[in-house]
């Protein structure tokens, strides 16, 4: 009778080594792209965002205003203004030059008292 020995398959220590730095990656991976995604949830910038006063239907400050100066050249055009204030452009543009400069809307007549910023719900 022949004595046949059975092979076993034994992993080597650099195998073994590898395959738990594998893993370790795919964890590290996993975490990063969770990581991304949870960071991706809000991108909406603070020039976005209602400030408390606009939140409690306020008029907002002239900063707040011209955080919607896109291009920082320190006055508004009709394509980067929103909300009431677009409804409003040519009476605030007192000088009809199709920007609203600080000035201007420092000078812009006020809506008389009860009549602010409207809620469009």
């Amino acid at each position: 009778m022949k004595n046949r020995s059975k092979s076993v398959a034994i992993a080597s220590p650099s195998l073994i080594a590898g395959q738990q730095l594998l893993q370790l990656m795919m964890t590290l991976l996993i975490l990063l792209l969770a990581t991304a995604c949870n960071t991706q949830k809000d991108t909406t910038t603070t020039a976005q965002r209602p400030s408390t006063q606009q939140a409690r239907g306020e008029r907002p400050s002239i900063d707040e205003i011209f955080a919607m100066d896109a291009n920082q050249d320190g006055k508004l055009d009709k394509s980067e203004i929103k909300g009431p204030l677009l409804r409003d452009f040519d009476r605030v543009d007192s000088d009809s030059d199709g920007f609203i400069t600080r000035t201007e809307l420092e000078n812009a007549p006020r809506p008389p008292r009860g009549q602010g910023p409207r809620n469009n719900k």
